[in-house]
């Protein structure tokens, strides 16, 4: 199961095909379009799986992992970003939960506001 792999998986919107494109870190030669980024998502890990399937079954090495221990192999730490429009109350809630995780200095955590209506 891919899940298990913990591969590096990104959606992110494409101007030149109108619609959100996901694509995996460790094949870079495939990705998935789709109106949904979840929809995009989707459909790649779907497709991820059946491949890393069919490599196991005929004795292919599987590719490892790109990100191991939250450290890209040339040892920079790696960074998630999450930009989401929230309510006031959504943020309030988003940054109590993240202060209940404790995060660590090693893996920080930061919940900013952005008022997008005023800019």
């Amino acid at each position: 199961m891919v899940s298990d792999l913990h591969y590096g998986f990104s959606v992110q919107w494409s101007n030149e095909d109108g619609e959100f494109v996901a694509r995996c870190d460790e094949f870079p030669s495939l990705s998935c379009l789709d109106q949904s980024p979840v929809a995009a998502l989707a459909d790649l890990m779907a497709l991820v799986d059946d491949i890393v399937i069919g490599m196991k079954a005929s004795g292919e090495p599987v590719p490892q992992r790109i990100v191991r221990d939250g450290r890209f192999p040339w040892g920079r730490p790696s960074v998630v970003s999450f930009l989401l429009r929230t309510s006031p109350n959504l943020h309030k809630a988003l940054t109590c939960a993240v202060a209940l995780v404790r995060p660590s200095s090693a893996h920080p955590v930061t919940v900013v506001q952005v008022d997008l209506h005023g800019a």
